[in-house]
C-alpha cells in the first residue's frame, strides 16, 4: 500500500470513528515483470473487517481508485460497521 493510499484509508476509517486495528489488509502484487521493459503495476488488496469477518477484494495499481471504493463501502455499511 502506497503512503498516500494508506493515508486515505486511515482517514476514511477514523472519519467514521472506527479503529484501524479492526481491519486486516492483505496485498498481492500481480505485476508481470519483464527484464528491460516497463510493466504497469497491478494487483489486489483483500480487506477484512475482523470483528465481523467481512471481506472484500479491490484491484490495485496504476489507475486504481481502490481507496475511494473502500471509503464508499464503509460509508454505505458494506462492512457492517454501523
Amino acid at each position: 500500500m502506497l503512503a498516500d493510499e494508506k493515508e486515505d484509508v486511515l482517514n476514511a476509517i477514523s472519519d467514521l470513528g472506527l479503529n484501524f486495528k479492526d481491519f486486516e489488509f492483505n496485498e498481492i502484487d500481480l505485476t508481470t515483470y519483464k527484464e528491460n521493459s516497463v510493466s504497469p503495476i497491478h494487483g489486489e488488496i483483500k480487506i477484512i473487517y475482523k470483528p465481523l469477518k467481512v471481506t472484500r477484494k479491490y484491484k490495485t495499481g496504476h489507475g486504481s481508485s481502490w481507496p475511494a471504493k473502500f471509503e464508499f463501502d464503509l460509508k454505505t455499511n458494506f462492512y457492517g460497521t454501523r
